[in-house]
């Protein structure tokens, strides 16, 4: 099901209402028959029933004081008869928006309040539904599930429910949607935003899959992605060793049903033989074919681009500069000043062949880089990976982490840099460049004040 909810971060809820205040008498048609006036006296809400025969009076106990919310009407669960909700309006920033909604009983010619099943509400709030929004034509409600957790995380915004009311006056949970907690670098390397989830009245799962929102605003699209290397092999469990028989090969295409952690996929692919058959695959397995299209996505979205050059081909292996790695920032459209990387990877694979990407952690220390004017570009990295203390370290890293692991084999790789901020789903993905292993082991003469290449006889 696709759906759109005017989100915006503290402010679920953003279509205006125009309705009356609490403190004045309000008019329902409650069918052709009948009509309802609601009115409020301290913390009581009575509601006067009128038909052609004869009119009832209703009095609840809300428990807390209205004069500030606002009364509108509505057929919350689709029977013919009008509804109405009490909505109280947050600040956007610090309160939330809430319903408390009451459907009309038509057997015994009343209202009702509908309350969340127990374990759904918000242990120490006030009743009702937070930042809701009615999709009409679908005859659901939307809500976040908890306020406190969106002040705290914005990719908690994703999080919300979608309830449906029943002609009976009940209320079953019909849609979720779950964010995928960010696990660096891994979910920052598919197109994977929250889990969709949708139920029957019984409580069934009817679907559940990954889907991916650039914003909030925007409608879900499922994660389908195609197999762009010859064989795609699938595994039986999210670990190594559990991999099958059974692979997919290019050209095909499977749906990442959720996001395991410590880089893995559960997917479905649907044979036509066969039908639904969900397997695992790595994060790795599924991007790296695909970082070229994420990059233009990133830089299409987010109006940065991240570039670096080739590492150990200048010259000879004996040259320092072979050693000396660039990496420059474009601004193709942001209007921020700043990337605060919270993570730096390397990515490296084979030259030949198409095997996925390796990661290695370069730092995990959150670092600034600036960001120049638009279509400007900003050098990030204009240093030598140096040899000290038996490893490879790129000179003047925040953390002096380990640039290459050092059980990789000499040969040519393809190799990228990936920078990952939670501000953004994606990764900052650079393009592809070329790495030559052995690189030369270059140190820094304190007293030539220099980088020169460690001799032979000390290259261990």
């Amino acid at each position: 099901m696709m759906f759109r909810i005017p989100i915006l971060f503290g402010a679920v809820w953003v279509v205006c209402i125009v309705g009356a205040r609490a403190q004045d008498r309000h008019a329902i048609a409650v069918s052709g028959q009948q009509r309802a006036l609601v009115e409020f006296r301290g913390d009581t809400m009575e509601v006067m029933i009128l038909s052609e025969n004869q009119t009832d009076t209703q009095a609840v106990v809300l428990g807390e004081m209205v004069a500030t919310a606002q009364v509108e009407a509505a057929d919350y669960n689709g029977d013919g008869y009008a509804d109405f909700s009490v909505q109280f309006l947050g600040d956007r920033y610090h309160t939330p928006h809430r319903w408390r909604i009451f459907l009309f009983q038509p057997s015994a010619g009343r209202f009702r309040e509908v309350l969340l099943p127990e374990g759904n509400g918000h242990v120490g709030r006030p009743t009702g539904f937070l930042n809701p929004y009615f999709l009409e034509e679908e005859g659901i409600l939307f809500v976040q599930a908890d306020y406190t957790r969106v002040l705290q995380d914005q990719r908690e915004m994703y999080r919300r429910q979608g309830w449906k009311f029943t002609p009976q006056g009940e209320i079953y949970l019909a849609e979720s949607l779950r964010p995928v907690e960010q696990d660096a670098p891994w979910t920052a390397l598919v197109p994977l935003t929250a889990v969709h989830t949708v139920f029957n009245r019984a409580g069934d799962t009817v679907h559940s899959g990954a889907v991916y929102l650039f914003s909030p605003t925007d409608d879900m699209e499922p994660v389908i992605l195609p197999v762009e290397q010859e064989r795609l092999y699938l595994h039986d469990a999210p670990q190594p060793e559990r991999r099958s028989a059974m692979y997919l090969v290019k050209g095909d295409h499977y749906e990442v049903l959720d996001y395991v952690e410590k880089g893995w996929l559960k997917i479905r692919y649907v044979n036509p033989a066969r039908g639904n058959i969900d397997k695992y695959i790595t994060v790795m397995e599924a991007s790296s074919n695909r970082l070229d299209f994420y990059r233009e996505v990133f830089a299409a979205n987010d109006g940065l681009e991240l570039t670096v050059g080739d590492l150990g081909m200048a010259g000879d292996t004996d040259s320092v500069y072979a050693a000396l790695l660039y990496m420059g920032a474009k601004n193709s459209g942001t209007h921020l000043e700043t990337f605060e990387a919270e993570g730096v990877y390397l990515l490296y694979r084979p030259k030949a062949g198409d095997e996925a990407y390796r990661v290695w952690q370069v730092s995990s220390h959150k670092q600034s880089y600036p960001i120049p004017g638009a279509g400007e570009v900003a050098m990030w990295a204009d240093n030598f990976v140096v040899w000290k203390d038996g490893a490879y370290v790129l000179d003047g890293a925040a953390d002096g982490g380990m640039f290459l692991p050092s059980d990789i084999s000499p040969g040519d790789y393809d190799y990228r840099i990936a920078m990952v901020n939670r501000r953004h789903d994606l990764a900052l993905v650079s393009n592809a460049a070329t790495l030559r292993l052995p690189l030369p082991k270059v140190v820094w003469d304190i007293q030539q004040e220099q980088y020169r290449v460690q001799p032979l006889s000390d290259n261990h």
